[in-house]
């Protein structure tokens, strides 16, 4: 009979993780920008809103699953796959066959898609690894759907807790967010990159460990942070009885914009960026609004320089 250690994350599931985000969210996080005071605002503020967002693992879901051809001789490998990280397919092909890196030769094909999860060149390691074991033959490697799903690299986690206050004009005086992920590189950059000009602001960021592989997806952290941001900004514009359009245009008025800040010239770019963005993009789509009763179409920019 085998004995496994099945290790620290046998009873993990998604409520523990959840569970972990939920209490990360409740310490305070490391302030990643701050301006302002954002306690004093929110407390005299005429109205506060809160809400909260999470996001999920989610899988790539390129149309093309992974796949690799290797093939080994004496001569060296010779591998034929579609990844984003090209470099270090070579590398990894190399390391797999236990050959220097001169006798090893990369062919890049179309990617079939891959958002970031062709970054993680597992599946050339896999390929490379069985032609190992029948030299001079061709071995083509095609995860099936299921088991690209169920190998994959995710996105982390998340989940953020937003707080903002509005004066009683119904502009925006102060903004707080705190968002918590799972396994990933610091990535605080999708939530406290907003452009807007509010007074009072303050972002902060925590993370926990979590079991799956990490994996970069296509727009990093803005990915996660932007819809929770203009998410939670369309909830101030309806709390203010404005449209998600007029709210941003309001908050991208760069006479709002305090001049005492130490990185005044960069916000002032951004914001200017941003409003001419936003005026082509609304000009494009022939508005805000459609004729149709109960219909509406939403229009944002973002900023991820």
């Amino acid at each position: 009979p085998i004995s496994w250690d099945e290790g620290a994350n046998a009873k993990v599931d998604s409520a523990a993780i959840a569970s972990a985000l939920d209490a990360a969210l409740k310490q305070p996080g490391t302030v990643m920008r701050g301006e302002g005071d954002v306690d004093a605002a929110l407390a005299a503020a005429a109205r506060t809103i809160e809400a909260e967002y999470r996001y999920p693992y989610m899988e790539h879901a390129p149309l093309e699953p992974m796949n690799c051809t290797a093939l080994l001789t004496e001569q060296g490998v010779e591998a034929w796959a579609p990844s984003q990280y090209a470099d270090e397919a070579l590398r990894i092909a190399a390391y797999a066959a236990q050959r220097p890196l001169k006798d090893v030769k990369l062919h890049l094909t179309l990617s079939g898609g891959g958002f970031g999860r062709r970054l993680s060149n597992d599946y050339v390691s896999q390929a490379v690894q069985v032609a190992a074991q029948l030299p001079n033959v061709p071995v083509k490697l095609i995860a099936s759907r299921e088991e690209t799903t169920r190998r994959g690299y995710y996105a982390p986690v998340a989940a953020a807790r937003m707080r903002g206050g509005l004066d009683a004009q119904g502009r925006v005086v102060a903004w707080h967010s705190h968002v918590a992920f799972g396994r990933a590189p610091l990535q605080p950059y999708g939530m406290s990159r907003i452009p807007f000009a509010i007074d009072h602001v303050r972002c902060e960021y925590s993370s926990v460990d979590t079991p799956p592989p990490f994996g970069w997806m296509r727009g990093v952290a803005h990915t996660q942070g932007l819809w929770m941001n203009l998410g939670f900004l369309g909830e101030l514009a309806e709390a203010a009885g404005k449209s998600s359009i007029e709210m941003q245009f309001t908050l991208l008025d760069e006479t709002r914009l305090a001049r005492q800040r130490s990185d005044y010239d960069d916000a002032l770019a951004r914001i200017r960026r941003q409003k001419s963005l936003l005026e082509t993009v609304v000009k494009l789509a022939g508005g805000a609004r459609l004729d149709a009763p109960g219909k509406g179409r939403g229009i944002a920019v973002t900023d991820m320089s």
